[in-house]
């Protein structure tokens, strides 16, 4: 940049740049040289301004709101942070092109395998790449086309500090050197690889979900009260395909089931078959976000509740099928979910299943000799998202009744904002963590509730996400607490203030 009178021009940050903040410090990656960068105070606090265009006169003008510096000298340091960051091809003249919105996704000759010590690999045809820490999370982070920067702000909610966040970003870069990963220059028009996602592509799943008679019988009940004479229907995710005939059975002109699995797709034709409508019930499948449907539905039918209530990319999905597949006043089944928090107080035994402690250290350190205490001194985030069964609710002793984190109408999921709630603790106790369940308006007349307090136990098919402290606290009756929910495109988490 030898043409000095181009810094008055308006500068931004580079979109072929992923960034992660830790306390006061910013970490960058150039996607164009894999080369990272640390910026401290105020080159951070510069990095935040850029995110949107400025001058140079523009850039000085807020940095002397906010630090003690003259004009002269700010808007002679503020040249030369720019010069070098555009060097280091970080910082890029407004407005410009950029690679990190491409969208990128699992190649279609990729291969996962494991070996005798549950070691996991990645294989194309060119080369194999063992996957570290991080390359699980990542696969899943990509089982839908999604893009860097998405990936990169997900994936962050799982990395602690600067180092992590190192790894995580070049073991991505790593995967796409290797062809795990393409994008959408490199194979335009291909489908998502839904093999990698064996859970949905075989019974257990399935078999689990009919066996939950509330599940079941609360979507055909509504199913009943919403399906109206004529209706096109599109069911997402039909899986066995029991929503879909339940919809056809009510009297739906035709029904379009869509699934992702070629096992299931084949399992839901038999069973459409089976039930003699044929020509009622078309099974499509694919990955949603690739199927055109031939006509405008007038009602989504869904069940695409993960046991993290947004985990199974619940926002993406829906707010593509809403954009996409719906005519103008079209319904939706379920039309909002709810999600609800109980803090609670856990057993030991049940602490001891999730969080490092020193009385587990001392237990292995007798078993094997080696001193474990290390673990008890990682830097762990806030919360610690584990998952448990019915089976374990006995070990949670509530300390209040539950309380709502956030309603989603899942007709405009684009829309939603959420703010900071306040948890009032009800009973003094040791406050472990938060319980989180959801519930389902189904229909005007139809809701299905997950509340732990309630539920059958005998036939419940999801598992419920505890958000654990890492280090317990006592409470006292009347504490407030504020608690944020905080919806990702691809699930969500907690944050405690």
């Amino acid at each position: 940049m030898n043409d000095m009178n181009s810094i008055e021009d308006r500068w931004k940050t580079s979109p072929d740049v992923l960034s992660g903040k830790f306390d006061d410090e910013v970490i960058l990656m150039s996607l164009d040289t894999n080369d990272y960068d640390n910026l401290g105070m105020p080159g951070s606090r510069i990095w935040e301004l850029l995110e949107s265009p400025h001058s140079v006169d523009e850039l000085c003008a807020a940095l002397q709101e906010e630090f003690e510096v003259d004009a002269d000298t700010c808007r002679t340091e503020a040249r030369e942070f720019i010069q070098d960051m555009v060097e280091k091809k970080l910082i890029k003249k407004f407005p410009g092109e950029h690679k990190k919105g491409i969208p990128y996704w699992i190649s279609d000759a990729v291969t996962v395998h494991f070996d005798s010590n549950r070691n996991v690999y990645f294989r194309t045809p060119q080369e194999e790449v063992e996957a570290d820490n991080f390359g699980l999370s990542i696969l899943s982070a990509f089982l839908a086309p999604n893009s860097l920067e998405q990936a990169v702000r997900n994936l962050s909610t799982r990395v602690s500090n600067v180092e992590e966040w190192k790894d995580m970003t070049g073991t991505i870069m790593n995967m796409i050197e290797a062809g795990v990963l393409v994008s959408g220059e490199a194979q335009e028009g291909k489908s998502v690889r839904h093999e990698l996602l064996p859970d949905f592509d075989y019974p257990t799943i399935h078999i689990r979900m009919l066996n939950d008679t509330e599940r079941t019988g609360s979507y055909l009940a509504a199913i009943r009260e919403v399906v109206r004479p004529g209706d096109i229907v599109v069911d997402l995710g039909t899986g066995t395909g029991v929503l879909a005939i339940a919809a056809a059975q009510a009297g739906a002109a035709h029904v379009y089931a869509v699934e992702s699995g070629a096992m299931m797709a084949r399992i839901a034709r038999e069973n459409v078959a089976h039930n003699g409508l044929q020509d009622k019930v078309t099974v499509l499948q694919g990955w949603s976000t690739h199927i055109d449907l031939p006509q405008k539905a007038d009602l989504l039918i869904s069940e695409i509740i993960g046991n993290e209530p947004l985990g199974e990319h619940l926002i993406r999905y829906t707010t593509d099928a809403v954009a996409r597949w719906l005519k103008p006043g079209a319904r939706l089944l379920p039309a909002t979910l709810n999600v609800l928090a109980i803090p609670v107080e856990a057993l030991p035994p049940l602490r001891e299943k999730h969080c490092f402690s020193e009385p587990l250290a001392e237990r292995w350190r007798q078993w094997y000799s080696i001193d474990f205490k290390g673990c008890t001194k990682a830097p762990y985030p806030p919360l610690l998202r584990c998952y448990i069964g019915v089976d374990e609710l006995d070990a949670l002793r509530p300390l209040a009744t539950p309380m709502q984190l956030a309603t989603f109408d899942l007709k405009q999921l684009h829309d939603w904002q959420l703010a900071p709630k306040t948890m009032v603790i009800q009973q003094e106790g040791t406050l472990d963590g938060f319980l989180v369940f959801f519930e389902l308006q189904l229909s005007s007349h139809v809701t299905f509730s997950a509340n732990p307090q309630t539920i059958n136990r005998e036939t419940f098919s999801w598992q419920y996400p505890l958000y654990l402290f890492s280090t317990s606290r006592r409470v006292s009756e009347g504490l407030a607490i504020p608690i944020t929910y905080e919806p990702t495109e691809d699930g969500s988490f907690l944050r405690v203030d």
